[in-house]
């Protein structure tokens, strides 16, 4: 999910927003519950619809994101479909054949990334409210309760409560959010952090329980060393789960707690840390997810001083070792044409043909304008 910006769930429009993206997403979603319903009611009434509509088609845990732009979200929506259904065990059965094989789709997605999207993805619901995200949490710790010894089942609790707790917060710059909605955030991020803590004791280990580590400390505002602490042992444990170095490189952006050029220089060493495959890599998947808001279009370049030449390696090499994508395909040609690289932009876009992706241009009118001046050129 290029921009990991999951389709119609909250965990999409958080990370959009908490990127610099847009917020006018995330205002839209926060509203108010329901009157008359109880979160015993809803948990009930969900699972008793979800086995009313039958077994999840699992055909779809294979779709390719090689020709299918919504393999994705196929995946994940076959496990909410679990969920919904209370089947834990297979939830968890699949989760650890995930962390033992470190699957990934084609283009290199984490599998496993994408199945914890799906454990907090709120189908025929745009904007999720404070009932729907105390029912997924209710629902999360009776899966806690059955499997006390599932790192999957605590893992996604805490996500969900470090997400509520960013419901609670809201969209607003820091100086109009109320002291209640602090009051919540903070809460509810230290509900998050508990509940990691407890997981850490666990037999199993999994990648995204540093993942919303890291991320509760970004929100946090958490210490310089501690953060860098967690980070470090983060890549140690699983060195290839990208999101780590895309969110870390968030964290030291300047509007949270880095400085002018810290994410561009943390870019940089990972080029080179990382090796001649995964540091090419990973500096374009950090490009990527860094290509909007403050650094939208040639930004990322003038601005950030990326270096396309890096960038650029960095998208063949993903199709080298990972095999192709449509929407890493997206990806590229997107950059291509903000670094005017006309004739690896026509290959690109040759490739891709109609099968536009909207993480990655949000609106047709600009794929299309893109695509018309890369084929323009000789």
């Amino acid at each position: 999910m290029t921009r990991i910006c999951i389709k119609m769930t909250f965990v999409g429009c958080a990370i959009l927003w908490m990127s610099g993206c847009d917020g006018r997403s995330l205002q839209q979603w926060i509203a108010g519950a329901p009157k008359g319903e109880t979160i015993e009611h809803r948990i009930a009434a969900a699972q008793a619809a979800a086995i009313a509509a039958g077994t999840p088609n699992l055909q779809n845990l294979n779709a390719d994101t090689k020709t299918d732009l919504n393999a994705e979200f196929k995946y994940y929506t076959v496990v909410q479909q679990l969920f919904s259904q209370g089947k834990y065990e297979d939830l968890d059965k699949l989760a650890d054949s995930l962390r033992q094989t470190k699957a990934t789709f084609s283009g290199g997605r984490s599998k496993l990334k994408i199945f914890y999207s799906g454990l907090l993805y709120f189908p025929n619901r745009k904007s999720p409210n404070d009932l729907d995200w105390q029912t997924r949490i209710e629902t999360l710790k009776q899966w806690r309760t059955q499997k006390p010894d599932s790192i999957t089942a605590a893992v996604s609790l805490a996500e969900a409560y470090y997400y509520y707790g960013w419901y609670a917060r809201g969209a607003d710059y820091a100086n109009k959010v109320s002291a209640s909605q602090w009051a919540l955030f903070d809460e509810r991020l230290k509900s998050a952090k508990q509940i990691l803590d407890e997981a850490s004791h666990l037999k199993a280990k999994c990648p995204q329980w540093y993942l919303v580590m890291i991320d509760i400390g970004r929100s946090q505002g958490g210490d310089a060393d501690q953060e860098a602490a967690v980070f470090n042992q983060a890549i140690t444990f699983e060195p290839a789960y990208r999101a780590y170095y895309i969110q870390y490189a968030q964290y030291l952006m300047p509007k949270w707690s880095g400085n002018e050029g810290d994410w561009e220089q943390f870019a940089e060493r990972m080029y080179v840390q990382l090796g001649p495959k995964q540091g090419p890599i990973t500096y374009f998947r950090i490009a990527i997810n860094m290509n909007c808001c403050d650094y939208d279009a040639s930004a990322i370049f003038t601005k950030a001083k990326l270096s396309w030449a890096k960038v650029k390696t960095g998208c063949q090499l993903t199709e080298q070792v990972y095999g192709s994508s449509l929407e890493n395909l997206n990806d590229c040609a997107k950059l291509a044409g903000e670094a005017e690289d006309r004739p690896y932009a026509k290959q690109l876009f040759t490739q891709i043909g109609n099968n536009w992706a909207s993480g990655t241009w949000r609106y047709r009118q600009a794929f299309d304008q893109a695509r018309a001046w890369a084929l323009s050129g000789t």
